[in-house]
């Protein structure tokens, strides 16, 4: 399908060794009100466009699939190697209220007009690893809504870990050792946490750089464990208030619920026979 862009883009665009690339800008909308944006470049550095300001980020986009019947799709991968988004997605129930704009421009023709190089998709579902956080975008279809509404499992939660359904508490954190170079341990009363168990950590106020995110720990005992991969010279604080312990996933059957003292919130049915499921 032809594009209507200007004299400058197309003679940019047959240019066969032009001096200026074109870029891919990426806004990610947490909403449809548009209220928190994340906007980045596929470049070596900053770039202002639309008097905003994209920043310099790895990522990269699958081309548009147009298969027959149904509606474009495609995926894109953010990196996740500093977890700059993981704990967002985490808060925001992994963004599926919102959106994904992708725009292609010239880097030396920033001013012109590129609504007809401007795509809108929806957000259909994320998914997080260790190296990125890919999202699957393109338009939703009726025709792949979930039917029946509710589906019920005998061991298996229909809850979204952490949810309001689901109700888990953290733990709160109230203290943390930084020891010379043995790794950082934290102390929280009670935690209930195993060796090799992967926590997620947050808001902890006074140690720097922060300390909010996932780790493999070590128990010492029922009070104290500490972050496997730290050292403790690597950061500097002292620890000043706040902060919360919790697990960082959850397998979502009722051992684990159990396991998160969380086991009178199971999403399950456990009174349904286990070697299948029913639907009503």
């Amino acid at each position: 399908m032809a594009r209507n862009i200007s004299a400058n883009l197309i003679t940019e665009k047959n240019s066969l060794n032009g001096k200026y690339p074109w870029l891919l800008l990426v806004e990610l909308h947490y909403n449809d009100s548009g209220d928190t944006v994340r906007r980045f470049v596929r470049y070596h550095k900053d770039l202002t466009y639309d008097g905003n300001l994209y920043k310099s980020f790895s990522f990269d986009v699958d081309l548009i699939s147009y298969k027959g019947g149904q509606l474009p799709s495609t995926s894109i991968r953010i990196s996740n190697v500093t977890q700059y988004l993981q704990q967002e997605l985490e808060d925001n129930e992994g963004l599926t209220e919102g959106k994904i704009v992708i725009i292609y421009v010239h880097a030396d023709n920033l001013t012109e007009d590129y609504a007809e190089l401007t795509l809108n998709f929806d957000i259909l579902f994320p998914k997080i690893t260790a190296k990125y956080v890919e999202f699957r975008i393109g338009g939703p279809s009726p025709l792949q809504q979930r039917f029946p509404l509710h589906r019920y499992y005998g061991d298996s939660c229909r809850f979204q870990f952490e949810s309001p359904q689901c109700g888990y508490s953290r733990k709160t954190v109230a203290g943390v050792t930084l020891s010379g170079s043995d790794p950082v341990s934290i102390e929280v009363t009670g935690h209930g946490f195993e060796t090799d168990d992967l926590i997620r950590l947050a808001d902890i106020n006074g140690v720097t750089p922060s300390l909010a995110g996932n780790y493999t720990i070590t128990r010492n005992d029922d009070d104290n464990f500490t972050l496997d991969g730290t050292d403790s010279s690597d950061y500097s604080g002292p620890y000043t208030s706040g902060g919360s312990a919790g697990y960082a996933i959850c397998y979502r059957i009722r051992s684990s619920c159990r396991e998160r003292e969380n086991e009178t919130r199971f999403g399950g049915f456990p009174g349904l026979r286990q070697e299948g499921i029913r639907l009503a």
